[in-house]
């Protein structure tokens, strides 16, 4: 028997089929571009991504007919919402969470509700990207598409009904409404009141876990799959990773190092207090049952490495290529084992938690002649790393312990990266033998919901698979204890300097 995760991203959607013990026995990927019909405007074609989605878990059903699938289940990026009318049928493209549009709406809820109550009901800390925001700022603007709308249905729950199931949300993902109960996990009559909506127009919420229905014999003969396979509730993908990477207690977090660096924190209880508020950190329900998680992010993670390669090895790139090497093995033999004297704030495409600064720009600081490109590149890492220490720190001053970091993502390929982020945390990172986690953590909820794994516990024993443990070195991360208040110094005296720039010199 096998299990599948469909993952539906913000660029494209996977299908991938796992055996019970987490190994790859099938997997297929579409790519879709998002569309921008006006500045600041950003959208899916949900239509688009529900078919690609359709044709990726058809190509990876494919793959396992010797290994015939069992359950299915998903994990999708969050906020983003189609309208559907009464025959499920989707009306429109699904607008993204970072898309500009709805923060008149979230101040009108922010202040008829109050910025406390909204998030210590729902988790979220008021802010444009919220899906109820951006369903008030259709309302208002687009009114006959609104009036057509039956329901609008994230993701998770548009795949589902697609398939011509009901369309059931998870918690996880239905905290990133801004309309949900994270304690009593049930839309919040106090918000749809101060939205003039109901919860008729939102899907079933369920738990992770929880199986949806059987594939109609319809829609599995469309995709290839055997009769009886069962649809199981998901999770918001970054929780499906922290599952898929093995957090499930308390302490635990998955660092994921990918375009973005996001850090996802298990919680044994919703956590909604003032601290978590000013500084910007959600709270959420865990697919993990009982449990809630909070998320920690830099919109420039791995990409900042990425942009150094493409800006200034482009001619050396291509040379190393052609004798079967990898630019990126080069440059991480150039940088050096300790600590450099360099400070770069990584905010090359705006800033993440805790300030969510769409015009705070990326510096570094500390250059001189003698500087070598090994000590830019460790420099580099470093940076992105420090971002992610002040957020656990801030974490930490508000109730919330890191105590260990299971790795996943490219960055986690790097075994030279790893041990610069132990060290920089000051605390242990570990590498899994997992490629897919957020695929996988899906997969391991529709064995749950199956019957495959009989615990939580269990899941993460037969499938997720530890590699190697790295420790701080003692002298290293003491440095980076010693630097944190200037790096926290860093963002705030930029932003003092950039405000005496004329502003035709902020925009460039």
């Amino acid at each position: 028997m096998s299990l599948v995760g469909i993952d539906i991203g913000t660029s494209g959607a996977k299908a991938t089929v796992f055996d019970t013990e987490g190994r790859v026995i099938g997997q297929a990927y579409r790519e879709y571009p998002l569309c921008f019909p006006k500045p600041g405007w950003i959208e899916l074609d949900a239509a688009r991504v529900i078919h690609d989605a359709h044709d990726a878990l058809a190509e990876a059903a494919r793959a396992a007919r010797r290994d015939p699938i069992t359950a299915l289940s998903v994990s999708t990026l969050g906020e983003a919402a189609a309208p559907v009318d009464a025959a499920g049928r989707i009306l429109d493209r699904a607008i993204i969470g970072f898309d500009t549009r709805g923060c008149d709406e979230n101040d009108f809820l922010s202040e008829k509700v109050g910025r406390g109550t909204l998030f210590r009901k729902t988790g979220a800390p008021p802010k444009h990207i919220f899906t109820i925001c951006k369903m008030l700022w259709l309302r208002k603007h687009n009114r006959a598409l609104f009036r057509s709308a039956r329901k609008f249905l994230l993701f998770e729950d548009l795949f589902f009904n697609s398939l011509g199931l009901d369309p059931v949300i998870n918690y996880s993902l239905a905290a990133r409404t801004m309309a949900f109960n994270i304690h009593k996990k049930e839309w919040d009559a106090q918000v749809l009141e101060a939205a003039a909506m109901d919860e008729g127009m939102f899907a079933r919420p369920a738990a992770s876990g929880a199986i949806v229905g059987e594939v109609p014999a319809v829609a599995a003969s469309k995709l290839g799959l055997k009769r009886g396979v069962i649809a199981v509730a998901g999770g918001h993908d970054q929780l499906c990773a922290a599952f898929g990477s093995g957090v499930i207690k308390p302490g635990l977090a998955c660092d994921s190092t990918g375009t973005v660096e996001c850090v996802t924190i298990g919680l044994a209880e919703a956590v909604v207090n003032a601290r978590m508020l000013r500084n910007n950190f959600c709270c959420s329900p865990h697919v993990v049952p009982g449990m809630y998680a909070t998320l920690a992010y830099n919109f420039t993670g791995g990409s900042l490495l990425k942009w150094f390669r493409d800006t200034f090895t482009a001619a050396e790139r291509k040379e190393v290529e052609k004798s079967g090497g990898d630019i990126y093995d080069v440059l991480l033999s150039e940088a050096p084992e300790e600590p450099t004297n360099l400070m770069v704030l990584p905010h090359f495409t705006s800033s993440g938690t805790p300030y969510f600064d769409p015009d705070s720009f990326g510096a570094m600081l500390g250059l001189k002649l003698e500087t070598t490109r090994g000590e830019v590149v460790r420099a580099i890492l470093e940076g992105v790393s420090m971002e992610i220490r002040m957020n656990i720190e801030m974490l930490k001053s508000a109730g919330v312990e890191v105590k260990e970091l299971n790795a996943i993502g490219g960055g986690a390929r790097s075994e030279y990266w790893l041990k610069l982020k132990a060290d920089v945390f000051g605390r242990p990172v570990v590498s899994l033998d997992v490629s897919e986690a957020g695929a996988l953590g899906a997969a391991m909820l529709a064995g749950i919901g199956a019957g495959v794994y009989k615990s939580y516990d269990r899941a993460v024993a037969a499938a997720v698979r530890k590699k190697k443990k790295y420790t701080p070195v003692r002298s290293r991360a003491d440095k980076y204890t010693q630097r944190l208040e200037a790096y926290r110094a860093m963002y705030p005296a930029l932003k003092k300097w950039a405000a005496l720039l004329p502003e035709n010199d902020k925009a460039r």
